[in-house]
């Protein structure tokens, strides 16, 4: 286990500041992000240093105060995530019984309501500028471009391929999705000549064998891996990120007919919702695809 972040302001009473580690190290074991568990900790402090009272003694009118004072000012997205990161921290202590069932600590109509922004794609011609760029990259960075846009993967997900997780011969590939769910994803035709390629130098000692590596043969980070979509932004002149590639190929599905329930698990979204944005942006290039026949 990585080092974490604990709370240990001592503005935060003792009792209340044991309450909340023992809360970041359950988060921890359960597979979440460093960052997401980062957040929470940062979240808690604040909270518990603006509010002097145990958590047993906690009501609905100290949540509200903190939104008045702590949070004023701040974005709406940020006041969300804050009440959201404060909600799961009060469900679990119910569940450990520091705070009783019944309390309701904070109510939905406190949660500002977000308009849930439109997944930016690349265009069309600017696509058709990456497929030309990506013919001259290194093999492995071409690659990456390649398997980041046939399997929709996210930055994490690429990051955590390992050799052993590719069928070359089926053209699929072991996805270790978030909360550590796997799913199948399917490549090209390209991506398999790609790889074959790649795979004839690829040092495979230490198993497992991360796919993508480093020039000292370590696994590539998550860092380095957007530091390589952002030259070729610099050098295309274009707005281009793994998850613009993710949504591009997600669109694509959509508008050449997929049903939902396939891009849904595709992507590997838990929920039909999240998923359900993308007929949103079918529509919306439709009305602009009509708006510029009528013109």
């Amino acid at each position: 286990m990585e080092n974490i972040r604990l709370v240990e302001n001592e503005i935060v009473s003792k009792k209340t500041r044991e309450i909340i580690n023992e809360y970041l190290l359950y988060l921890d074991s359960g597979n979440r992000s460093k960052q997401t568990t980062l957040k929470y900790s940062y979240v808690l402090e604040d909270f518990f240093g603006a509010v002097d009272k145990a958590i047993n003694e906690l009501d609905a009118e100290d949540v509200l105060e903190y939104i008045y004072t702590g949070l004023k000012g701040l974005k709406d997205t940020t006041i969300s995530g804050v009440l959201s990161s404060l909600s799961a921290f009060f469900k679990y202590c119910q569940k450990k019984g520091y705070i009783e069932k019944e309390k309701k600590l904070i109510k939905k109509r406190w949660k500002p309501k977000l308009k849930k922004a439109l997944p930016r794609s690349i265009t069309e011609s600017n696509f058709a500028k990456l497929r030309v760029y990506i013919q001259t990259l290194p093999l492995r960075d071409r690659l990456l471009v390649e398997l980041t846009y046939a399997t929709a993967c996210r930055v994490g997900e690429l990051q955590k391929i390992d050799v052993e997780d590719i069928d070359l011969e089926n053209r699929t590939i072991s996805i270790t999705g978030k909360g550590n769910i796997m799913r199948k994803a399917n490549f090209d035709v390209t991506c398999q000549f790609l790889l074959d390629e790649y795979l004839k130098n690829h040092p495979t000692e230490k198993k497992p064998t991360p796919l993508f590596l480093s020039n000292r043969n370590k696994r590539l980070s998550k860092r380095a891996i957007s530091h390589i979509f952002k030259k070729i932004s610099e050098d295309l002149g274009i707005k281009l990120t793994p998850h613009m590639l993710r949504h591009t190929r997600a669109t694509a599905q959509y508008e050449q007919g997929a049903p939902i329930n396939y891009i849904k698990n595709f992507l590997g979204h838990k929920s039909i919702s999240t998923t359900l944005i993308y007929t949103k942006i079918g529509i919306k290039r439709l009305d602009k695809l009509y708006r510029k026949c009528m013109e």
